[in-house]
């Protein structure tokens, strides 16, 4: 899934940001004011629209709603914007198009930002409670956090139980933090940086 909003994200932010599409401001404020939207109110809507598609209890209704998302294409736009167009123009000179530009020059100078939103869009799928409880019904499919919650009960605690099963969920996202630090605090030192 972190792929899959990388790519979306990346795309969407390259575009709106410097191939200046007709009503791409529009756009882009669009997607931002669905910032202030909380996701609890879209639970309802994803749920008869996956369940239209056929698509509840399976992987499907936990990656494709979460395949994109407002927050990684304001960053990775603003960290566009960011970059001197002529690099661009340059490239353009040289007989890149725009897919090529995109591919060539603007993702590897944005690597820091991409990773940051990986690391970020990991962690929140990775720790997403709500949208596996709704969206999953057999207990098989559950993802962590929700199989953790299963071991508190009505009347009984199984803290020995939910303790281990809490640290096997966090040592995936420690270990891919520690892999990807530098690239978050490059990210951190790049955005306030000013031509």
């Amino acid at each position: 899934m972190t792929l899959l909003v990388l790519t979306v994200d990346s795309l969407a932010a390259y575009a709106l940001s410097r191939l200046k599409p007709p009503g791409g401001r529009v756009v882009f404020a669009i997607i931002i004011a669905t910032l202030m939207v909380p996701g609890q109110i879209l639970l309802v809507p994803v749920y008869l629209i996956l369940n239209r598609l056929g698509w509840l209890d399976t992987p499907a209704a936990l990656i494709v709603p979460a395949g994109a998302g407002a927050f990684g294409v304001f960053l990775l736009s603003q960290f566009f914007r960011a970059i001197p167009k002529e690099l661009e123009e340059a490239a353009m000179l040289d007989g890149c198009g725009p897919w090529r530009i995109y591919w060539h020059i603007m993702l590897p100078l944005t690597k820091p930002a991409l990773a940051t939103l990986a690391i970020l869009t990991f962690i929140a799928s990775w720790n997403d409670f709500l949208g596996p409880l709704v969206f999953l019904d057999s207990v098989e499919r559950y993802t962590l956090p929700v199989g953790v919650a299963l071991f508190q009960g009505s009347y009984a605690n199984e803290y020995g139980l939910t303790l281990a099963a809490s640290v096997v969920c966090t040592t995936p996202i420690l270990v891919i933090f520690m892999i990807f630090s530098r690239q978050i605090i490059q990210g951190m030192a790049f955005a306030g940086l000013k031509e």
